[in-house]
């Protein structure tokens, strides 16, 4: 079933994809900036952490690593917690899928 496109702040589209995500369900997230895609992540890995419902690996491709380490964390996540305990894993996806050394950010 495809969904409609939805058109929002952060806010609004983090509500979104509480209302909408199911188990096993795929959804595209299209954002303008990287600003808001980790505002987006940050809160909603929160939640979902925080409520103990999910492990997530999270392959970063525009960010590295510590940069997402430190966008959870403004958001008050306990990240390595959550790392030391493998409810959260952070990889980055050059190496993820390649293993390679060489990773490009914008």
């Amino acid at each position: 079933m495809v969904k409609p496109v939805i058109d929002g702040n952060a806010n609004y589209i983090l509500q979104q994809i509480k209302d909408t995500v199911e188990y096993g369900e795929h959804n595209l997230l299209i954002y303008p900036n990287l600003r808001v895609l980790a505002e987006i992540y940050s809160k909603y890995f929160k939640t979902r952490l925080d409520a103990n419902k999910e492990i997530i690996l999270f392959l970063s491709t525009y960010q590295n690593v510590n940069c997402v380490r430190r966008n959870l964390r403004e958001v008050n996540l306990d990240v390595a917690k959550c790392e030391e305990d493998g409810s959260l894993v952070i990889i980055d996806s050059v190496r993820g899928y390649f293993g390679s050394e060489v990773v490009f950010y914008v």
